[in-house]
C-alpha cells in the first residue's frame, strides 16, 4: 500500500481483481485466473485487487520538546469488505517510509498511519525574555513574566493542516499562581483552544511558504522566598 498526495494506492500495474466474498468480519478472496503456490513452504505473493481511497493528511508538532513535524495519514475503508490484519509497507510520493501493521479494519471504519517526521515543515522554539518584578508593601509579592514564540514555515510545495500543542505550568502549591497571558482563548474559537490541564492547542492552514509565528506567554506569582521547581 502507498500514500499519494490525496489518495492511498498500490503501484500502478495491471492486476486481476479477485471475487470477494464477505461474511461477518470475514473474507474470501478468490483469485482470478488461479495461482501456483511454492511448496518449499516459502511466501508467495498474489495480486488480489488494486484500490484507491480517501486520505486525510495532518502534521502535528509539540516544539517545547522537539522542534519537528510529525505527519499522519487518516485513511477510511470505502470498500464493501473488511481489511484483514497484517503487515504493510508505507510508501509517500513513491518513496518507502516504514513497515507497519493493521489491525481489523471494517467497511467505512478510519485507520491512521503515521509517516514520521516531515524536514519540509520548520518549527523553531524560541525563549523571548523573563521578567522579575516586586510588588505589594505589606503582602509581598514577586511575579515573573515568561515569554516564548513558536515559528513554524511551510516549505512544502503544497498547502497543509497542522496542530502544534504545548501547556501552561500548572502550580501544586497554594502560594504560587500561573495566569496564561497570551494566546487570549476565546469561547467557540476553532483555531485555539485550552482545556482543564492547561494544554493548548493550535490547529490551522498553511499554504505554500507561509510563515506563521504563535506568541505562548504567562506570569507567575510567589511570596519572597519561595523556590520555583520545574519553571
Amino acid at each position: 500500500m502507498s500514500a499519494a498526495s490525496g489518495s492511498i494506492e498500490k503501484e500502478e500495474i495491471e492486476v486481476s481483481q479477485a471475487e470477494i466474498e464477505t461474511a461477518g468480519a470475514s473474507v474470501v478472496f478468490a483469485v482470478a485466473g488461479g495461482g501456483n503456490i511454492n511448496g518449499d513452504n516459502s511466501d508467495t505473493r498474489v495480486s488480489l485487487m488494486h484500490q484507491e481511497l480517501p486520505v486525510n493528511f495532518q502534521y502535528a508538532a509539540v516544539p517545547k520538546i522537539t522542534e519537528f513535524a510529525f505527519l499522519t495519514a487518516s485513511i477510511t475503508n470505502k470498500t464493501d469488505f473488511p481489511f484483514l490484519p497484517g503487515k504493510v509497507n508505507i510508501f509517500l510520493d513513491g518513496s518507502f517510509v516504514s513497515n507497519s501493521s493493521f489491525s481489523l479494519i471494517m467497511p467505512d471504519q478510519e485507520m491512521n498511519v503515521s509517516l514520521g517526521v516531515d524536514e519540509g515543515i520548520n518549527i523553531e522554539y524560541r525563549y523571548i525574555k523573563r521578567f522579575k518584578k516586586n510588588e505589594g508593601i505589606v503582602n509581598k509579592r514577586i511575579s515573573e513574566q515568561f515569554e516564548y514564540q513558536i515559528r513554524v514555515t511551510n516549505n512544502r510545495g503544497k498547502d497543509i493542516d497542522i496542530t502544534v500543542y504545548d501547556q501552561f505550568p500548572i502550580s501544586e502549591e497554594k502560594e504560587i499562581s500561573v495566569k496564561p497571558l497570551s494566546p487570549i482563548v476565546k469561547d467557540n474559537q476553532k483555531e485555539i483552544s485550552l482545556d482543564d490541564e492547561s494544554k493548548i492547542k493550535w490547529q490551522f492552514k498553511l499554504t505554500s511558504g507561509e510563515k506563521r509565528e504563535l506568541p505562548f506567554s504567562y506570569l507567575i506569582e510567589y511570596p519572597p522566598g519561595t523556590s520555583l521547581p520545574g519553571f
